[in-house]
């Protein structure tokens, strides 16, 4: 087991592999439309520097939370208070069909 599967498994988190060409689909879909309005929303806020970058990644991390966030069902829910969990360093591979 990897370090990332052993943490998964301490916080009782079930590792879910994209297993079909259409879930790999869907992922890859996201991920560029993302990159894709990130390029854009840049040029049309003026960025032009590591500085002002850092800014406005900040900014566009609140307004993504603000559009997208869901409440946790219960008060208290682990996905607002997670444990910590150590891993140990070192190279690891992911285990065939977890990747892209």
């Amino acid at each position: 087991m990897t370090q990332f599967g052993r943490a998964l498994a301490e916080l009782n988190i079930e590792i879910s592999c994209a297993k079909s060409s259409q879930a790999e689909g869907r992922v890859g879909r996201v991920n560029r439309t993302l990159q894709d309005r990130l390029g854009k929303e840049l040029r049309l806020a003026g960025v032009s520097d590591i500085a002002a970058y850092n800014e406005f990644l900040v900014g566009s991390m609140e307004r993504f939370d603000t559009r997208f966030a869901i409440a946790p069902p219960l008060p208290g829910d682990p996905a607002i208070s997670l444990p910590k969990v150590h891993l140990a360093a070192g190279r690891r591979r992911a285990p065939p069909g977890c990747t892209s």
